[in-house]
């Protein structure tokens, strides 16, 4: 990927265009909703074998998850923060696959294979993900070794949980005939799915060990799926244990190369990526219930019908049934679909997504390229609160050192870098509360005399950790954990493209119960209350990662947060869930899993992405390949001869 700079302006490579009538092709063989990698893999996928594929996407770039922003000259990755090492493993079937899908055209980077994740629960010691199955065990053994055999009966959990996921892919592979007409079929491959998924990751492990902390250690990761572990599957769990059991890899120049990589195969055939145009509904023949096309919404507010006779959602299976066929009546089928989904599964958790731009290099400041992962507690039931007053105000103060942030329109003002700072009503505060609400310890509160002074990154010198007297609830938002990373530093092209520079991505895993009195509302919309709200919980997420790196006082030049709505408003994800349908053991269920297949009850409708898989960017590109294997027998058939390494990997240009 190429980054070129014009008068100080970075520039993003286009990777689609602007929907206009005139750039839909003729013939459209199928239309896909969504342009993350699930849709993108679906559609990549059926172009590998000679279909067109048109690709509608709402959103101004695509890439879904893996889209970037760019800010005050900091680019910024959205979604996709590491994936499996496996990847850079050219024999393996998942990663040719995946990479086939990309045109080889994508250099994976290694993070540090001797902690890609550190794990810090409270002020105990933190403990380091390492790369390789070997050596992951030798430090669980050195942390815990009275608890070696347990440590060795968990890791060794891996070849059954890999049959039970293999029968789970294999269900969804065979077609909806063969699997409607022997119903022997789903009691052979999804009851041991069923045998392995049944149970919480939590209550798994305690067959294993009654050692809280092991068993924390190993479920810390949790929030790559958004369910704690007291609340999801096992399989879900052990899935994301096994998926960096080899280390984790970042790609060089950032997510956008995924979408820029995928976008070329799918136009190489004859389709056409095209954003900025909103699907409104898939239209279906009433009588014989099959797809005749979508309906769709310009940017210019124009409505047009798209006809094709294939649909592809990405969109997710509760967004397709409620909005895209809200019209549609299928003998009921579609309406117990839904009611199942809500009433048995529902949606994974939201998050806030914290944006820090640095001044410094990487090297400089000291960055490692490991995540970092803070939990209040490894038992699981303790919550950081993040409290503020509802009568709290935040103002900018002016200098002659001009940075920038962004109001509550999403424009640029130009604020003061080295003296801007949040005038808060001396109450911004968090602490670790637990089950019951009830603070732990004392609290952590940013006072100073004038106010808080963040200067974009909090004052060490006129900040003060005191403890406060009990308040009320109102105002107080509570998260279940940190994950804080860098992604300059993952990418080894990043301090080339952006000399000088470095970012910081935060997620905290939150619900979207919080935010739900401004449901519906219109992004840039939504009032000076919910913009007070984002800068102080901005300024108190920004002083979390200060904590935890106090390099970085005074180095913090740029500063956004998006809250579930952001997400919500992006993605077009029910209630903000960025991992879709919730990974609990009832998602694993032969009955839910019987509907979470690729086909749906309307003929040449298909659902594709996290929702018919498991989570993530790597889930999500298995259900795209599920769907397009689904509509092509020809798919089928070249992607396993590509999983089999009979397709000659293409030698690089250069």
């Amino acid at each position: 990927m190429v980054l070129s700079s014009l008068s100080g302006v970075l520039l993003l490579p286009c990777v689609s265009q602007v929907f206009k009538p005139k750039l839909v092709p003729e013939k459209v063989d199928v239309i896909v909703i969504g342009s993350g990698i699930g849709g993108l893999t679906a559609a990549v996928a059926l172009s590998r074998v000679g279909k067109r594929v048109l690709v509608l996407e709402q959103h101004g770039k695509a890439g879904g998850c893996t889209h970037v922003f760019s800010k005050n000259g900091y680019v910024f990755d959205t979604g996709l923060h590491y994936l499996g090492a496996t990847l850079m493993d050219a024999s393996d079937p998942f990663s040719r696959i995946f990479n086939a899908c990309l045109g080889w055209n994508v250099t994976w980077a290694k993070m540090d294979p001797n902690c890609y994740d550190k794990i810090v629960f409270g002020d105990a010691e933190p403990f380091s993900f390492r790369e390789g199955k070997s050596a992951l065990a030798g430090e669980l053994n050195r942390r815990f070794p009275a608890d070696a055999a347990a440590v060795r009966q968990i890791l060794g959990l891996q070849r059954k949980v890999e049959m039970a996921f293999g029968k789970l892919v294999l269900w969804k592979l065979l077609p909806e005939w063969l699997r409607s007409r022997f119903p022997f079929l789903a009691r052979a491959l999804l009851c041991p799915v069923a045998n392995v998924a049944s149970k919480t990751a939590y209550e798994t492990l305690r067959q294993f060990t009654d050692n809280e902390e092991l068993i924390g250690v190993l479920l810390s990761q949790w929030a790559n799926y958004n369910l704690p572990p007291k609340e999801s599957s096992f399989l879900q769990a052990y899935a994301i244990l096994m998926h960096y059991l080899s280390g984790a890899v970042y790609p060089c120049g950032g997510s956008i190369s995924l979408a820029n990589a995928m976008v070329p195969i799918i136009e190489g055939a004859g389709g056409k990526v095209l954003t900025r145009v909103e699907v409104q509904q898939v239209l279906v023949n009433q009588r014989s219930k099959t797809v005749e096309g979508v309906r769709v919404r310009t940017r210019s507010g124009e409505v047009m019908d798209v006809p094709c006779p294939t649909v592809v959602s990405s969109a997710g299976a509760l967004v397709t049934f409620k909005r895209f066929l809200s019209d549609v009546d299928s003998g009921g089928e579609i309406a117990k679909r839904v009611e199942l989904l809500e009433r048995k599964v529902g949606m994974s958790r939201s998050m806030f997504s914290l944006f820090l731009g640095l001044k410094g290099s990487s090297e400089d400041l000291g960055l490692p390229s490991g995540n970092l992962w803070f939990h209040p507690s490894y038992q699981f039931d303790r919550r950081i609160r993040l409290e503020r007053r509802p009568q709290s105000h935040v103002g900018v103060q002016g200098g002659d050192n001009e940075g920038k942030r962004s109001n509550s329109q999403g424009e640029d003002e130009k604020v003061d870098a080295a003296s801007a700072h949040y005038t808060v009503a001396k109450e911004l505060s968090w602490c670790i509360v637990d089950t019951k609400g009830l603070p732990e310890e004392e609290r952590r509160s940013l006072q100073s005399a004038n106010g808080v002074n963040s200067r974009h990154g909090l004052d060490s010198e006129e900040v003060k950790l005191v403890k406060e007297p009990e308040r009320s609830n109102e105002g107080n938002f509570e998260i279940d954990c940190l994950f804080i990373s860098f992604p300059s530093v993952k990418d080894p092209e990043s301090e080339v493209q952006h000399p000088g520079g470095s970012t910081c991505c935060v997620l905290a895993p939150t619900d979207y119960s919080q935010f739900q009195k401004w449901a519906g509302s219109v992004k840039g919309k939504r009032g000076t209350d919910y913009e007070d709200i984002k800068k102080d919980l901005a300024t108190l997420l920004t002083a979390m990662v200060l904590e935890r790196f106090p390099q970085l006082e005074g180095k913090v030049d740029y500063v956004d947060l998006g809250t579930p709505l952001t997400i919500e408003h992006y993605l077009k994800s029910l209630q903000g869930a960025p991992y879709g349908l919730a990974f609990s053991p009832v998602r694993f269920a032969p009955e839910v899993q019987q509907i979470l297949c690729p086909e749906t009850p309307i003929k040449g409708l298909y659902l594709a992405g996290q929702d018919t898989m498991v989570n993530g960017i790597a889930g999500a590109h298995l259900g795209g390949l599920l769907a397009a294997a689904a509509i092509s027998k020809w798919c089928l058939l070249d992607l396993f001869w590509e999983a089999a390494g009979w397709t000659r990997k293409p030698k690089n240009d250069e």
